[in-house]
């Protein structure tokens, strides 16, 4: 089993930068242990240019594949892929995001199968304090049980916990979202949403909207799966084609600054 890097009381704060390289195989199995990732808790640190593949997570709360908890934390072009399996905050990038000092996301993506045994089930983050994620997308798949209201289950985050999280240019492509509250993007909580695209034969299992949570975004912010293969899509959003992304036939979009041998193909 990892040992993630920074505790509670000895936070990671400095910086890593993966320059494009890949981990490969991270294995956690501590259905018990709270803040399991690759970097357990982070405050004030800058994670960029690495790629987690085929991971297999398994933890209590605050589980993720490359931070458990992070509080400040800049997270630019990281990738992950495999299996992330918590109790409560759980999502591919973080479990959780926390107040404190403000988080940035981007230019970050995952296909992977993230999973809860209870609630709060993010397809890139669990749940969101004082967070900004943008030019990111998800596509795998996301589920939590749909034994009642609180069961949340998301594309992007499954729960904002105060009023200062925004989403900027982020799509949702995951293949199937299921729980109790289920929704494309966030489940539950305020969040400013701009230019944000999910997909529109996304498989969303479960009661959107219950109990308070948020309603389904607007028609108008679906889009095909061939939309989501084609670059024009991400270019119109502004995102980054000449130094950040690249993308091939029939794929989503991959990190040029990755050193990764195959493309993240449809779900």
């Amino acid at each position: 089993n990892w040992t993630p890097i920074g505790t509670t009381s000895s936070p990671f704060t400095g910086t890593f930068d993966g320059n494009g390289y890949t981990i490969s195989g991270l294995t956690i199995n501590q259905a018990s242990q709270n803040i399991q990732a690759l970097f357990g808790v982070t405050t004030g640190a800058t994670i960029k240019k690495l790629a987690l593949k085929q991971v297999n997570v398994i933890g209590s709360q605050d589980v993720a594949g490359l931070v458990g908890k992070a509080i400040g934390t800049s997270i630019s072009e990281v990738y992950v892929s495999g299996t992330i399996e918590g109790n409560d905050h759980v999502g591919a990038i973080a479990g959780g995001t926390f107040s404190g000092a403000t988080s940035n996301i981007t230019n970050c993506y995952s296909d992977a199968t993230v999973s809860t045994r209870s609630s709060q089930v993010g397809g890139l983050l669990g749940v969101a304090a004082s967070t900004n994620v943008s030019n990111s997308y998800f596509s795998g798949t996301v589920t939590a049980p749909q034994t009642d209201w609180m069961r949340n289950a998301a594309g992007i985050i499954s729960l904002t916990e105060d009023g200062n999280v925004t989403m900027d240019n982020v799509v949702s492509t995951a293949s199937a979202v299921t729980g109790g509250t289920p929704h494309p993007f966030v489940s539950r909580g305020t969040i400013a949403i701009n230019n944000s695209f999910y997909r529109a034969d996304m498989v969303i299992t479960g009661t959107v909207g219950n109990n308070g949570g948020n309603v389904l975004p607007d028609v108008s912010t679906q889009k095909s799966l061939s939309d989501f293969q084609n670059g024009n899509t991400y270019t119109a959003m502004g995102w980054d084609f000449t130094t950040i992304w690249t993308i091939r036939a029939n794929a989503f979009p991959m990190l040029l600054n990755l050193r990764m041998t195959t493309d993240v193909e449809n779900n």
